[in-house]
This record gives structure tokens, sequence and C-alpha cells, in this order.
């Protein structure tokens, strides 16, 4: 890196972050020029603008394979074209070419624009006739020398790392074809809409060309297929890359954002109907490939309501027998609903259901499985009185089974779907499938779906819960309401830098839809800490909101004397929303226990009272420090208060769900042991059962009474 950049860079890092500069001139003051010039270049990132690339120094490699990158060309603008071509020439990979062919441009400046380069390794071709997309690229290709063709539109960027990182991918895997991750740039050079595609699948690919860029291959396989094909120009890459995968099954994908997809107003990135022709040619390319592979007449591609996806069924001549096997252990209530919705809503006919008894013991189970297996002649009902065990109940089932085709059911499903069977059944009994597996659709889910079919045009806002934390169950834990579904004409507008919100205003409904908040990856603990503190910084003052989730970020991040000022003072204000106000005093509380000021934390809860009535929460926390101090009768009070609290689903609250329920069932049954009423202990322990009837804390509980009532 230049001195010119380096002082860029750190320009930059002090616009950023203006506090690294009063300290670097304190350690230029105090400890002289060098440690100043040490501490300077261990604080300034000088960081690439593309792709996912580390931050280090990007070293220069090279390899065998030389990579030709073909590029066709129609009255491109010349400065994307050279953003294009410089971010080939920035390649950290540098075994490359270059394959340009001008479609017969009619801006005469990009014809001598490109008869004007001279880098060897730029090999252009300029048609007399234009060609179309597919001739130009065919052109192009005939040029190139390379192992490997990759195909590149004449206005985007690569990140400088690709052609490495696909080298690396064809080195470990011997890939015939190849992709990467993909974003879209703007004029600006500015990165959006990171595309994240999911590795080789084949039936998904026959929905629609989630390939898109990156893409390379093997140039000998492009010329064993010949090349691409004009009639489908607009999705010329997803048929030449049909034909490829009749050839090889050696596809490779590279998880990283390699390429920026250029936002033009002409660009098919920007509008992807600027191109409706596409959408045929990409329907009869599948449609072909359908032929060619299973014979004409065995399978149909079909368009869909969505624009470049597609649909395809294969066709059955007859309908194989399906044996559907479902194990079950009493929950009668769940089987009934699971086998009225089979024979409601399914199409398909041809089937047998066969229910394994896997040790019931409720006498509403047996009266329902007599019934059901009157009701319906091709019901079976088989006893398997052995321990449970999935895969040795649905093998013993398959005993008793008379189809072609076996589905494996759990009995809490429900049939959403006509065809479900059909679908099923119609992939099954491809020769290229052993098996195939539904998409199962958990409550939320379907609520949503109903919520679209169903929503009245006059609503505004959708309020929905906010699931943030999970049990080992995946069952919700923390939850709030949120807005989540908004109507675009009312042009709602967000405040805030962090936890950004929306203002109730319209014709708003609640749904009890929860939408899960579930991390990929943990993000910086002080990150959100790091942008109030940029905000201050600026000399900018925090809205109320935003000076009760700084004091949270303070706590989060062991701040607690900062916190207890930044909170105090919110809670003390005359602003704020009451539900802040609340959580405020928890949070209080939090930073005075973890310094060990135990009465000011008591205190800090008992003032939430201030605001409104007790929360579950809030009892919760009274009745643990009752708790921690043996005092465990004060804890009962505590914990029994909380069972009196109503779960709020209305409520834009942090609620913790557990508060509600398993939490004070599990306490108090701590409480009581310890005061000797065991009985009362044991009651409140199969409470929480009822609740998480899986969770260790319940289990342990439940065999230490066990052993303790058998001592009797």
């Amino acid at each position: 890196m230049g001195r010119t950049q380096k002082l860029a860079a750190i320009i930059k890092e002090g616009v950023r972050n203006p506090q690294k500069i009063k300290k670097g001139l304190k350690v230029l003051k105090n400890q002289g020029p060098e440690i100043f010039k040490q501490r300077l270049s261990a604080s300034v990132n000088y960081e690439p603008g593309y792709g996912r690339v580390k931050k280090e120094k990007l070293k220069n490699y090279g390899g065998e394979i030389l990579f030709s990158i073909v590029m066709p060309v129609y009255n491109v603008e010349i400065k994307w074209l050279d953003k294009a071509i410089e971010s080939i020439e920035k390649q950290n990979y540098k075994n490359w070419e270059i394959c340009i062919a001008d479609d017969c441009s009619t801006k005469q400046e990009v014809r001598e624009h490109l008869s004007a380069m001279k880098n060897s390794r730029i090999k252009i071709k300029l048609l007399e006739k234009n060609q179309g997309i597919s001739g130009a690229t065919n052109a192009a290709a005939a040029l190139a020398s390379g192992e490997y063709i990759l195909l590149m539109d004449n206005d985007d960027e690569l990140a400088p790392s690709a052609l490495h990182e696909f080298y690396q991918k064809i080195k470990k895997e011997g890939s015939d074809i190849i992709y990467s991750d993909m974003d879209i740039i703007d004029a600006k050079g500015k990165t959006r809409d990171p595309l994240c595609k999911p590795d080789w699948s084949p039936d998904l690919f026959l929905s629609q060309m989630y390939l898109g860029h990156l893409i390379g291959f093997k140039k000998s396989l492009f010329e064993k297929v010949g090349g691409f094909r004009g009639e489908f120009n607009g999705s010329q890459d997803y048929d030449l890359l049909l034909r490829m995968t009749e050839m090889t099954d050696k596809i490779g994908h590279v998880p990283e954002i390699l390429y920026h997809w250029r936002d033009l107003p002409s660009s098919t990135a920007a509008n992807p109907e600027s191109k409706p022709y596409a959408q045929t040619a990409g329907l009869n390319a599948i449609q072909e490939h359908l032929d060619r592979v299973y014979g004409k007449g065995a399978a149909t591609a079909n368009e869909t309501e969505n624009l470049f996806v597609y649909d395809v069924r294969y066709h059955m001549n007859e309908e194989p027998k399906v044996s559907i096997i479902i194990p079950i252990k009493d929950h009668a209530d769940l089987l009934k609903a699971a086998i009225d919705s089979i024979y409601a809503k399914t199409t398909y006919k041809n089937f047998e259901i066969i229910i394994l008894n896997n040790n019931s013991e409720k006498e509403e189970t047996f009266s329902y499985l007599k019934k059901v297996e009157e009701e319906h002649d091709n019901v079976i009902v088989k006893d398997a009185a052995f321990e449970f065990n999935w895969s040795r109940l649905n093998n013993y089932g398959m005993k008793f089974a008379t189809g072609d085709v076996y589905v494996c059911l759990n009995n809490d499903v429900e049939v959403i779907e006509p065809e479900w069977l059909t679908r099923l059944v119609e992939k099954a009994i491809r020769k290229d499938v052993g098996v195939v597996g539904g998409l199962l659709l958990y409550e939320d889910n379907k609520k949503l779906q109903q919520l679209k079919e169903n929503l009245d045009v006059s609503v505004d806002m959708v309020i929905m819960r906010y699931n943030m934390s999970f049990d080992k169950d995946d069952k919700p834990t923390y939850s709030f309401n949120r807005e989540r579904l908004l109507k675009r004409s009312c042009n709602y507008t967000w405040s805030g830098q962090v936890h950004e919100a929306i203002d109730y205003l319209g014709n708003i409904i609640y749904s009890s839809i929860g939408i899960s908040h579930k991390k990929i990856k943990e993000t910086p603990i002080d990150r959100n800490l790091k942008i109030y503190e940029y905000i201050l910084s600026q000399g900018k003052k925090l809205q109320p909101r935003e000076e009760f989730y700084y004091g949270r970020e303070l706590m989060y991040n062991n701040r607690f004397d900062d916190a207890i000022e930044v909170l105090t003072s919110f809670i003390n204000s005359s602003f704020g929303f009451v539900e802040n106000k609340i959580s405020a005093c928890k949070d209080l509380a939090f930073c005075y226990f973890a310094q060990n000021k135990n009465l000011e934390g008591l205190l800090s809860l008992f003032r939430s009272f201030q605001f409104d009535e007790p929360r579950a929460e809030i009892c919760c926390d009274i009745g643990y420090y009752f708790l921690e101090k043996q005092e465990y009768t004060k804890a009962i009070f505590w914990y029994e208060l909380a069972l009196t609290r109503t779960f709020d689903e209305k409520s834009s609250a942090f609620q913790i769900i557990d508060c509600y329920n398993y939490i004070p069932y599990l306490q108090l049954c701590v409480c009581y042991d310890k005061i000797g009423n065991y009985q009362k202990a044991f009651e409140y322990n199969e409470l929480a059962g009822s609740i998480k009837p899986y969770d260790e804390s319940y289990l342990y509980n439940k065999e230490y009474f066990n052993n303790f009532f058998s001592t009797f």
C-alpha cells in the first residue's frame, strides 16, 4: 500500500472513530513519534473493497490452471467495461486471460476502445455481424486457450480472490462445473443484496437457475455439448448448464461472494422483468432437458406465478399403492387431526394407513383406534409393545405394508396441500430418486399462509411475536411483539440507528404468528455499544428509547457503573415507554447484583411497581433474591405471585415466557422441598413437567422424588 493510500485509510479511520485521533495525539505527545507510528499501523485497517476478502494484505498466487474469462460486449459504457477488466487485473491469482467478442457494437467508441487495448492477455474479436448473446459468447469462447472458461458480463466485477478460490476448489474436488455466491453493486461501487446459494441440488436447479454468477466450467465440456444455442437467448446460461449436468455431477460451490452484478437501469439485476422472453426461454430449456433425460411425455415443466421459477411434474401412468406408517403413543387428539386431514384433503386415492400403537395407556386412545379402524377399510392398527425406537417402529410397520411406496408420518402433522401425496409419489418412483421428503410447515408458517390468504386490504400493520431465545426443544423462551408486516403505501419510516422502530399508526391487527430470530453467527458484543458511543461523540443527544438501549448495551459489556448511571437517568426522566421503564429497573437490578450490591438491586426491582402492577419476570427475580438468602417462605410468595400474572399476547414488553409457568413451578419445587413439604414440591415439579416434559431439571427432580418416596 502506497503512502497516499495509507493516508486515505488513516483519514477514513479518523472520520469513523474521532476518539482514535485524540488517543493518537496523546500517544505522540507522551511516548514519541516511533511508538505513535507503531500504534497507528496496528489500529488502522486497510480494507479491500470487494467480497469477503480478509483484511490482511492479499497474496499473489499462481497455478497451473489457466482461466479464460469470456466476455461478450455490445454497446457497453466504456467506464463499466474498464471496471470489469480492472477487477480481473487485480486478481491475486495471476494465470488468466480475457476473451472478448464485440457483437458488432453500433457505438464506434466501444470498438475503438477495444482495438486500442495492448494487453497481450486480453484477446479481442470484433464481429462484423450481430450474432446475439449466444453467438457473441461462443465467438469469445473460441478465443479461449484455458482449461476452464469463466462467464462474466461486461459491466460486472470480480472479487480479488475469485480466481484463487476457484482454483483451490478445483484442485480439491476436481469440479467440472463451479459457481460462487454473489451480490449486487451499484454505480457508486456500493454492494447490497448478497445471494448466498445452496450447494448443488439437481431438483432445485430444475425450478430456477440459481447458479447465476460466477460460473466456470471445463472448456472441453463446453465444446462437448456444443456451446450456447441462440434459440435460448435470455436463458442461454441455463440451457448450457442443463446440458452439461447431463454429462457430469462434479459440480462445486464456493460459498463466498466472488461476483458483483452491476445494477444499472438497463440490466436484469435492476429489473428482472426487463427481459420477459428469458422466462419462456428458461421454460423451454427445462422441457428439452426433461425430454432428453426422461423421454418425451414423462415430465412437464410449467410456469409459476413467480418470474423465473418453474414447477416440474412427473407423469404416472397409474397410482402405485402407498403405505402410510404412523407410530403413536396416546395423544389421540393429535392422531385424529392427522387422520381427518388425510381423508379430507388428499386427492391421491390408492393408499393404506398402518397405525403402530407403541404402549399407549389412555382409554381414549384405544377407543379412537377401534373407531378409526371400523370407519376406514384401509386403516390397520397393530400393537408395537416394545421400547420406543423410531427406526424399529417403522421397520416393524413395513412388515404389514402392502404398498409399493412407504410414507413414514408423525402423528402430529396435518395435511394442508391436496396434492401432497401425489407429489411425493411422482418423485419417489423416479429411477434416479431413492428417498423424497416434503416441506414441513410449523404452526407459525401455517398461520402466516392463512394470514396472506385472508388479510383484509384495510389493514396497515400486522404485529407479530418476535422470538429471540429458545430452549433445547426449540420452544421460544424470550419474545415480544414487533411490527413485522407493513403496507407500503403508508410510507412508514424507521427511527433510530440501533433496534430501529416504527410508530404504531393506522389500522393495526395483532397476530400470534412468531418470527424466530436465530443468529447464524455471533456478532461482536460491543457492536451496538460502539454505534451509540459514536453518536454521542458527534455531540448528538440520544432519544429516551435510545438511552434505554444504550444502558442495556453498557450492561451487556459489563460496564456496570456506566450502565447504572444511564439506566437511572432514563428511569428518573419523565419520558420513555412504560415497558422500557420496567425493563430498565430489571436491568439496573442486574447491574447492582453483579457488583454484590444486593439491597440496591432488590430496591431497583421494587421500583418497577412505580410504573405498573408486578410483572412475572420481576416477581421471579425477587423470588430468586430470597431463595439465594434461604428465606424460602418469602421466595414462595413471589414465585406464587408470578403464577398469577397473565402473559400478554399483545404486549410490546420483553417477556420471558418461562417466568409465567415453568420457572416458578421449578423454583417452588425447590422451596417447598427445602421447608420439608415434599408432596407439594413433587406436585410443582410435575407441573413443570407438563410444560417441558424432557427438560433436564424436571427429569432430575423426578428421579430425586422417585428415589425419595421409594424409601418410605
